[in-house]
């Protein structure tokens, strides 16, 4: 399986096109937007007829909840890496996805691991259609998330079997910090008699 499979060139943009938004100009985020070996995947490379991710670009996206967020591709240092190649999701986050008063809710973690270990697992699968469906997804919480915030989500494959892709992820504040770890196995769907079959 193909595991440098790309969206088409016209929806790359390269690092030094990167995305402005206020939120995203620390520090740590610009040594990762304008790293020349990262590629910038815009929202519209992700949809097909079976992907289209409204829940993220539509439901949480607003001014106080999903604020701003942006897909990119690197090398992946991590010694299990498949590829050397890790999915990475940028993101800032408001109030609006609160647990508690100033701290992002639990779930919210599990939803952007389960994001981006998805993606990962997409694109070492061959970018199937359909997708790659969730068969589990183990997610080990190490620190609450305050809000507002700018976190870094990434994810790498630790092998592939036939069909199955196994994926580690990790929700990070950028600089160091973890706030949840995951590992994650997701099946490419078989075409069956009543529909799609795992």
């Amino acid at each position: 399986m193909s595991s440098n499979s790309n969206p088409p060139s016209s929806s790359v943009k390269h690092a030094n096109t990167a995305p402005t938004h206020p939120d995203f100009q620390l520090p740590w985020t610009q040594a990762i937007l304008t790293d020349p070996e990262t590629k910038i995947y815009m929202p519209t490379s992700w949809q097909s007829n079976q992907v289209n991710n409204r829940f993220i670009a539509e439901t949480l996206s607003s001014p106080t909840a999903l604020k701003a967020h942006i897909f990119l591709r690197r090398p992946c240092a991590e010694p299990t890496s498949l590829s050397k190649t890790e999915d990475v999701y940028l993101l800032s986050i408001g109030p609006g996805l609160d647990g508690a008063a100033g701290r992002a809710h639990g779930g919210f973690n599990s939803l952007i691991l389960d994001h981006i270990t998805g993606t990962c697992a997409h694109r070492e699968g061959g970018g199937t259609d359909p997708p790659p469906a969730t068969a589990y997804l183990n997610v080990q919480y190490k620190a609450p998330v305050g809000t507002p915030a700018v976190l870094m989500a990434r994810a790498w494959a630790e092998r592939v079997e036939g069909r199955k892709v196994f994926v580690r992820g990790l929700l990070e504040d950028g600089e160091g910090g973890v706030y949840a770890s995951a590992e994650a196995l997701f099946v490419t769907p078989r075409e069956g008699v009543n529909g799609v079959k795992l």
